[in-house]
């Protein structure tokens, strides 16, 4: 079995970087080891996971999701991105219909240690095909059942080059990192950037409505991807706080923008 490429470029790096922060907030911070000794103690937890099983992932921002996406791509089983948003119960559907027989979740953004997640079956009935793809996305569901768009590394890896490439984000940005890492544009302009190339993401662990904002420009982000309601709605207070000096682009995307 190949190693998913996102996971070898991970773990070169937090071998010859390990001390280097990968994830910050106002209070806390992880760093490469402490993400990857993180998904080494969940991939021990998966038993039987590897090519050909699926395995749904749902948890906040934070290390958390980036460990446990490790751990389950190390052994090569499919990761089908689920919505933290979503009930236990209807997490459990969506990955079943998907393929996966398992959900690996966490309610901490920061868990203390790999005890912190929950491993829960999904009934299958052995009619879902073998998956021959590396991650699942899902859709969002607006017009029924959310349906999986499966792809590689590979894909991942391209879609991140011409992101970076296009937006000009940089090795020395902090990221803002507020779009769901289980969304297709968190994944691709957060997650990957952070797992391939060692972008810091800043997560907010206050709330807030204003928090993001405030977290950046404590900590100096640099790039913040959100969407339109977003912008619309800070646009719309009679005193906004102002954009931090310190962010340098602000992307916009997943709906059109007035």
């Amino acid at each position: 079995m190949t190693l998913d490429p996102i996971v070898a470029a991970f773990d070169v790096r937090a071998t010859r970087e390990p001390g280097s922060a990968l994830v910050v907030s106002r209070d806390r911070a992880s760093s490469n080891a402490d993400v990857a000794a993180l998904s080494r103690g969940l991939a021990g937890r998966l038993g039987d996971a590897g090519p050909g099983r699926a395995i749904g992932v749902r948890c906040p921002n934070g290390p958390g999701f980036l460990a446990a996406t490790l751990a389950c791509r190390r052994p090569g089983a499919t990761v089908v991105l689920l919505d933290r948003a979503s009930s236990d119960a209807e997490a459990l559907r969506i990955a079943s219909r998907l393929g996966a027989d398992r959900v690996l979740s966490c309610s901490e953004a920061w868990p203390d240690g790999p005890e912190a997640f929950a491993i829960d079956l999904a009934v299958t009935d052995g009619s879902a095909p073998v998956l021959e793809v590396d991650y699942v996305k899902t859709t969002s569901g607006s017009t029924g059942d959310p349906k999986g768009i499966g792809v590689t590394a590979d894909h991942l890896l391209a879609d991140d080059t011409a992101i970076r490439g296009s937006m000009d984000v940089r090795a020395t940005d902090l990221l803002l990192a507020t779009v769901p890492f289980s969304h297709s544009y968190g994944l691709s302009s957060l997650v990957v950037p952070a797992l391939a190339h060692g972008i810091r993401l800043l997560v907010p662990s206050r709330t807030g409505a204003f928090e993001p904002l405030l977290a950046a420009d404590a900590l100096g982000a640099t790039v913040f991807p959100t969407v339109p309601a977003y912008l619309s709605a800070w646009t719309r207070v009679s005193t906004p706080p102002p954009l931090p000096p310190s962010i340098r682009t602000v992307i916009s995307a997943g709906a059109p923008l007035p």
